[in-house]
């Protein structure tokens, strides 16, 4: 009878195992983590005996990379290019979206729009208060990201006064991309730098701006008039599993545009 059991548990184990996809792991960048993990309930869905698990606490582009490149987990996410000397270590990156960075206001701030220079101005600590952008009299409340932050590399990068921008020591850094959903969400009259896919999880809690007039959407972005992107990649290995290689090819396929579209972001074909 003993014998039986054991077989029958055995045999009820291999048979699950049958059904049942490798398990994918996916960890990095915190601003892509709302974005990877709608891509993975949906791939899942789609493919009940696949899992894909995104880690929801954020380990930052570096160390994906690094987790990736080491075999601690399957895909690395990454909100900047590898370097070279990270490419010379048989990685492997698939860039899946791109998605605007975006100067979000709380939204009880009464303007829509502020120009580059206003921007870079209030950044410095040369514009303290709304009103002197047209909005009230309130002092405005300001978050940034750390200097080594992909976040913070990009809009100096793609926003030229910011480039050698010193920063106002009033400015509040957040070390992740949920600190800073949450605060300017949270904080009437703040200002922070975030993505367009932050932005969609605030539900209307932070008011994107125009930047010089350009609002931020797939056709400015695609026509370069919205030039602030951040760039989100896949890092793997340059041999990957059959699952993995099943997970990114429904990113690409016209479902995870949808989902890619849908979450503010520009799928790359």
């Amino acid at each position: 009878m003993k014998k039986l059991l054991i077989s029958l548990l055995l045999t009820a184990c291999f048979s699950n195992a049958a059904f049942a996809g490798d398990k994918i792991t996916v960890a990095g960048s915190g601003g892509m983590i709302p974005l990877a993990t709608r891509l993975a309930a949906a791939f899942m869905e789609k493919y009940p005996g696949e899992i894909v698990e995104v880690n929801q606490t954020s380990i930052e582009s570096t160390g994906g990379i690094r987790s990736a490149e080491a075999g601690r987990i399957d895909i690395g996410m990454s909100a900047r290019p590898l370097e070279n000397k990270e490419m010379s270590l048989g990685l492997k990156q698939t860039e899946i979206a791109r998605a605007a960075l975006i100067i979000g206001v709380h939204r009880n701030v009464p303007i829509t729009g502020l120009s580059e220079e206003e921007v870079c101005r209030i950044y410095k600590g040369e514009i303290t208060t709304w009103a002197k952008v047209g909005g009230e009299k309130a002092p405005i409340l300001v978050f940034t990201r750390p200097d080594a932050d992909s976040t913070k590399k990009t809009i100096r990068e793609h926003m030229p006064c910011f480039a050698n921008l010193v920063e106002t020591q009033s400015a509040v850094i957040m070390p992740k991309s949920a600190d800073m959903i949450k605060a300017v969400m949270t904080r009437p009259d703040s200002i922070g730098i975030l993505d367009s896919v932050g932005v969609l999880d605030s539900k209307g809690a932070i008011k994107p701006l125009k930047i010089d007039g350009v609002a931020a959407n797939e056709e400015t972005i695609a026509s370069g008039r919205y030039g602030i992107v951040k760039r989100f990649f896949f890092v793997t290995k340059s041999s990957t599993s059959a699952a993995v290689n099943k997970f990114i090819s429904f990113i690409k396929s016209k479902e995870g545009a949808a989902i890619i579209k849908a979450s503010h972001a520009m799928p790359i074909p």
